[in-house]
């Protein structure tokens, strides 16, 4: 008898390894790639604003994954009809870490430049 409600009950998915996985993904992908754009244009552009391109790439990335993962999720609960809240408030926390980890790395940059 147990059995056969264990088969009846929903599975449910584990929402923190997947809010995990979105935190590794988007700080490692954007982190190369200011590196990269940083150490490119440093070449360039005057040392003392080299923190712009942290700060507006963190902003940028920040704003523009918001808005995707808006749409995203939802297209998702008109489609599926359930209940999605942790995923969304994982999501948006994600985001907001990573907006703010990005606009504190340019502003660290700003200040270590002008000393």
């Amino acid at each position: 008898m147990k059995h056969g409600k264990k088969e009846s009950e929903e599975t449910k998915a584990n929402y923190k390894i997947i809010w995990i996985h979105g935190i590794a993904a988007a700080f490692g992908g954007d982190f190369i790639v200011v590196l990269l754009l940083t150490i490119a244009l440093s070449l360039i552009v005057n040392i003392h604003i080299t923190f712009l391109i942290g700060l507006l790439f963190g902003i940028g990335s920040w704003l523009s994954q918001s808005l995707i993962v808006a749409l995203v999720y939802k297209g998702v609960i008109k489609v599926i009809k359930k209940d999605f809240s942790i995923m969304i408030r994982a999501g948006r926390f994600s985001l907001l870490f990573l907006g703010i980890f990005m606009i504190l790395l340019g502003i660290f940059s700003l200040m270590s430049s002008t000393q």
